[in-house]
């Protein structure tokens, strides 16, 4: 979405697919805390080897997943809390932002920039 010079909103669509910045295999216990956040796992605390402070799961052992979950279906804390399930692969990425979010932000500049084009 952007915001056109006659100050009225213009809407797109976004075509996005996010990209695997980083891929690690891991031992039990993990060495990142990943904490949920909006609805994504984010990595906390423990920033190496390319993968960052804020970065999301998006896939473990090579499979997406969806949200909270693993593509089975499962928690992903509680799936990473079980010693059972290691040693695993898991995908990091940084996330764009929702369309939402998006409508957001551009409603709170919406009003600075009508004053400002005028």
């Amino acid at each position: 979405m952007n915001i056109l010079k006659g100050c009225s909103r213009r809407f797109n669509r976004d075509h996005y697919a996010p990209r695997t910045e980083s891929e690690k295999t891991f031992g039990f216990p993990l060495e990142l805390v990943l904490q949920p956040h909006d609805e994504r796992v984010l990595v906390a605390f423990g920033q190496r080897d390319g993968v960052r402070v804020g970065h999301a799961v998006l896939a473990i052992n090579g499979l997406e997943v969806n949200r909270r979950l693993t593509a089975d279906g499962h928690n992903m804390l509680e799936f990473l809390s079980s010693p059972a399930n290691f040693p695993v692969a898991i995908c990091f990425g940084r996330l764009w932002l929702s369309s939402n979010k998006k409508l957001m932000l551009d409603s709170m500049f919406h009003s600075d920039q009508i004053c400002g084009s005028r």
